[in-house]
C-alpha cells in the first residue's frame, strides 16, 4: 500500500510529465531527423515507467531511512534512455549517434525538472529547438536566460545556418560586446567568420547583366543610403539576394528598400532591448 499510495502521489506531484514527454518527442524526431519516433504508446510507456522507478526509488529511501535520494531529473533521463531499445533497433544504422541525440534531448529539457524554473523558460527552450525562424531563435538566444548546453546549441545552429546570416551574426557580435557572457566564447570565434569586410562593400553581389544595367543608380541609392556599419550589412545582404534574382524591375526594388528598413528596425529594437536588460 505504502508503494502504491507513493505512485499515486507521483502522479499529481508530476501532472506536467505528459507535457515534458511529449515536447521530448518532438526533440527527439527533428534531432535524429525522424529516425527516432516516440508514438503515443511507447509516450505512455514511458510515463508509467519514469512514476514506477521514481516511486520504488523514494520508498527505498524511505525503508533505508535515507534523507537523499537520487535527483529527479536523473531518475528521469536514465529511464528514458532504458525504456528505448535503441541498442536493439537495427533500422538506425549509427547506434551510438541515435543514443547521443536521445540524452541531448533530455539534457536540453532538463529545466523542466528544476522548482525553480518557470514555464516561460521551458517554453522558450522548447521554442529555440523547434522553430524554423532565424530571427525567432536569436530573440530567444539573447532574451533569454538559458543554460548553458541550450545556449551552445542554439549558437551552433545559428553558426552553421546555411544562406546569409550576416546580419545576425554582426548584431549578436554587437550585444556581446555589451554585454560579455551572452555568446558562449567557443562559439565566438565561430560567428565571427560569418562576418567578413567585403560584406560592407558593392563587391559583396554580382554585377548586374543584360537589361538588369538600367537600375544601377537605384541599386546604388539602396547601398549608399546605408550610413553605419550595420545599416550596410543589411544592405548588401538585401542587395545581394535581389541581383541573384531572375530580372529586376522598380517593384521588386522597392519591396528590398522595405525589407531593409524591416529589418534594421528590427535589429535595432533587438540590439536595444538587450542592451537596456543587460543594465547597459
Amino acid at each position: 500500500m505504502e508503494k502504491l499510495s507513493t505512485f499515486q502521489a507521483l502522479k499529481a506531484d508530476l501532472e506536467q510529465l505528459p507535457l515534458f514527454l511529449s515536447r521530448l518527442a518532438e526533440l527527439v524526431r527533428g534531432e535524429s531527423q525522424g529516425q527516432i519516433a516516440l508514438d503515443g504508446r511507447r509516450l505512455g510507456f514511458l510515463y508509467r515507467n519514469i512514476l514506477a522507478y521514481r516511486a520504488v526509488e523514494l520508498a527505498k529511501a524511505q525503508l533505508d531511512s535515507q534523507s537523499a535520494h537520487p535527483p529527479l531529473v536523473d531518475s528521469v533521463r536514465y529511464v528514458i534512455t532504458a525504456s528505448i531499445p535503441i541498442g536493439l533497433d537495427e533500422a538506425l544504422p549509427d547506434r551510438a549517434r541515435a543514443r547521443h541525440q536521445l540524452e541531448l534531448c533530455c539534457d536540453l529539457l532538463s529545466d523542466f525538472f528544476k522548482p525553480e524554473s518557470p514555464m516561460s523558460r521551458l517554453d522558450a527552450i522548447y521554442e529555440l529547438c523547434t522553430t524554423h525562424d532565424l530571427r525567432r531563435k536569436v530573440e530567444i538566444l539573447l532574451q533569454e536566460d538559458l543554460a548553458d548546453l541550450v545556449k551552445c546549441k542554439g549558437w551552433q545552429e545559428l553558426v552553421t545556418q546555411e544562406g546569409d546570416v550576416t546580419p545576425l551574426a554582426y548584431i549578436a557580435l554587437q550585444v556581446e560586446a555589451h554585454r560579455p557572457g551572452t555568446i558562449p566564447s567557443e562559439m565566438l570565434s565561430a560567428l565571427s567568420q560569418r562576418i567578413t569586410p567585403e560584406e560592407l562593400s558593392s563587391g559583396a553581389f554580382p554585377s548586374l547583366k543584360g537589361e538588369d544595367i538600367e537600375y544601377l543608380d537605384a541599386i546604388e541609392e539602396l547601398l549608399t543610403a546605408a550610413q553605419t556599419d550595420l545599416e550596410k550589412v543589411v544592405a548588401v545582404s538585401h542587395v545581394r539576394e535581389l541581383t541573384q534574382g531572375a530580372g529586376l524591375d522598380p517593384q521588386a526594388i522597392d519591396e528590398a528598400r522595405e525589407r531593409i528598413q524591416s529589418d534594421l528596425g528590427w535589429l535595432q529594437n533587438l540590439m536595444g532591448s538587450t542592451e537596456t536588460k543587460g543594465g547597459s
